[in-house]
């Protein structure tokens, strides 16, 4: 039996989780969610997964939203820092377009950097998968 990728997506925004998650279901991807900094790093020690989405803007620990606070910033270099986890590959899944957040993103470790509101649910899976290496049966 084939291992199924799992994937986190960290992410704040209900409708936006909603609609990854269908997306990546019917592909035959686990999609798994979290919801601020705290649970991303608590799946990321539970699940090791294969692949993690993270969003920059996210709630702070008293679940207020600062949007000058990259919190997602400080969730990758957690991940980055530590020889476990240092390895999945991390996509910036953002609708910050600056060249600063851009360029903080791969001097921490991300491997690729891709704006929300420029991308369809598929062309965010086809991110994915180009990170998963997914072969889809034909």
């Amino acid at each position: 039996m084939t291992k199924v990728s799992t994937i986190l997506l960290v992410e704040d925004e209900l409708s936006i989780t909603d609609m990854y998650k269908a997306q990546f279901q019917a592909s035959g991807l686990k999609l798994e969610i979290a919801k601020n900094m705290e649970e991303g790093w608590q799946k990321v020690e539970d699940l090791k997964p294969d692949l993690i989405l993270l969003d920059l803007i996210l709630p702070a620990k008293d679940g207020s939203l600062d949007p000058h606070l990259r919190v997602g910033f400080s969730l990758l270099k957690k991940i980055k820092a530590h020889p476990e986890y240092k390895k999945i590959p991390v996509v910036v899944l953002s609708n910050l377009d600056t060249t600063k957040d851009r360029t903080e993103a791969h001097k921490l470790g991300a491997i690729d950097y891709a704006i929300k509101a420029q991308l369809l649910p598929k062309e965010v899976l086809d991110v994915a998968k180009k990170y998963l290496n997914f072969k889809e049966e034909k």
